[in-house]
């Protein structure tokens, strides 16, 4: 369950990039119905707890 979670924030996020250009989202945004920011905001504090891909995933994201 934890998995799906974090693909489908994910997802949210790319849709957010898309729709923004950045992944600049502010800690307290909600977007597309579910709580992004606060995501976000989790990820920057554990980004040492992330698995290489994921960290991979997200760098690219940036990037691109």
């Amino acid at each position: 369950a934890k998995e799906y979670r974090w693909e489908e924030m994910f997802k949210v996020l790319v849709a957010y990039k898309e729709e923004f250009g950045d992944c600049l989202v502010q800690a307290t945004s909600n977007y597309g119905g579910k709580k992004l920011g606060q995501w976000v905001s989790n990820l920057r504090r554990g980004k040492g707890n992330l698995i290489l891909e994921k960290m991979e995933r997200l760098d690219d994201l940036g990037k691109a």
